[in-house]
């Protein structure tokens, strides 16, 4: 299965640049967020994989808490599928 990050890097390439301005400014706009929600995810992640201490439990549940509002936000962006229609 291809992930949504080489499914944008593949549009992108087979764009031609001077044709489709517009498709490849949008296209490089969605990896770039997709790349900076991937590092968020990954920092949180960390903090999840690595408590501090065992009485540490709350700010846990806290970070759980954020990784799933981070799956609704991903959802909300709109990255999961890449639209390329070209409407003029």
């Amino acid at each position: 299965m291809e992930s949504v990050r080489e499914e944008i890097s593949k549009k992108i390439e087979k764009l031609d640049s001077v044709k489709d301005k517009e498709m490849l400014a949008k296209l490089t706009d969605q990896l770039r967020k997709l790349i900076a929600f991937e590092s968020m995810f990954l920092n949180i992640n960390l903090l999840v994989l690595f408590p501090q201490k065992d009485s540490e439990k709350k700010q846990l549940l806290n970070t759980l808490e954020d990784i799933e509002e981070l799956k609704e936000c991903f959802q909300n962006l709109g990255l999961s599928t890449v639209s390329t229609s070209n409407k003029k």
